[in-house]
């Protein structure tokens, strides 16, 4: 038994690596680098938020997120996820993207 929700191609895991502790659970490029000895949560998140919005690597992954489920280990807490979902919901549509997603409800 693996990561619960990692073999949903929807599903992605963007925390540190912890096949150590859970099979699957492959260490990913929006991993929070920031540990408890950078310092309280709050700022962890927020230099998170700087890491990822000066890395024009990750920027341009962003995209591959759209309409993807985010996981991480922190829930409930707050969490570095919360910042890269919020950077993926500020790209513009892609032209065609609602038609697609009208479609897929409309089979459904």
């Amino acid at each position: 038994p693996g990561a619960k929700g990692l073999e949903n191609e929807n599903h992605v895991y963007v925390g540190r690596d912890m096949t150590k502790h859970i099979p699957g659970a492959k260490g990913s490029i929006y991993g929070n680098p920031f540990t408890q000895k950078d310092g309280t949560l709050q700022e962890r998140i927020e230099k998170y938020e700087n890491h990822l919005t000066s890395s024009p690597h990750l920027m341009s992954s962003l995209p591959e997120l759209k309409g993807k489920v985010l996981g991480c280990w922190c829930h409930p807490n707050s969490c570095h996820a919360h910042i890269i979902a919020k950077h993926v919901d500020l790209l513009p549509e892609v032209s065609g993207e609602k038609e697609k997603e009208k479609e897929e409800k409309e089979e459904k």
